[in-house]
């Protein structure tokens, strides 16, 4: 069983939310942001299903890119370590009200990110190349022990929506923080 590192972080979900499970698939979204590889040891794997109503933001520590699907496959343990081969684990909030990696939240009409969030402090994320297309595992709790299960990719019918460094999909550091912008919205903050 799965046991969260802190308890309560602000904002996020709690046993009255629920249990969260998602499945995506080929019709499904999956960005990668490689950018901050070589300055920072980070890549990331945004999924948002075909209609953009969610999001899921998993940052990865990681020194290399694999040349078939960008994340090296493997089992990577959410914790606040950073050492490679990791998933980041979430701090909640920053001061400034930027969400922190890795999370899950329901996006507004307006891009924003929509309240009960679900900050991932432990568990694994399992990478898989399935016939060369990218599978991604998620099970995970959030700093209330609430578990998290979400897997992207679907080895039947193919997965097809994939792009590297997409246009109009960035990542950035500002004041220290990093923020995903899509199509001019932040998503990183509340």
């Amino acid at each position: 069983k799965l046991e969260a590192q802190q308890q309560g972080l602000p904002y996020d979900a709690t046993a009255e939310d629920g249990e969260l499970n998602r499945t995506y698939g080929a019709e499904d979204q999956v960005f990668f942001t490689t950018d901050f590889l070589q300055d920072f040891g980070m890549l990331f794997v945004d999924v948002m299903p075909a209609d953009n109503s969610e999001i899921l933001c998993v940052g990865f520590m990681a020194d290399e890119i694999d040349s078939q699907i960008t994340i090296t496959p493997g089992t990577y343990e959410i914790n606040a370590s950073g050492e490679v081969g990791t998933v980041m684990a979430s701090t909640g909030l920053t001061e400034d009200g930027y969400v922190t990696e890795t999370y899950f939240a329901a996006v507004t009409a307006e891009g924003g990110l929509a309240l009960p969030l679900y900050f991932l402090v432990s568990g694994t994320v399992v990478v898989e190349n399935v016939e060369g297309q990218f599978k991604m595992t998620v099970d995970a709790v959030n700093s209330n022990g609430i578990p998290v299960h979400i897997v992207y990719g679907n080895a039947a019918s193919g997965v097809e929506n994939i792009d590297v460094n997409v246009v109009g999909v960035q990542k950035q550091i500002v004041d220290g923080q990093l923020v995903i912008i899509r199509n001019g919205a932040e998503f990183n903050g509340i």
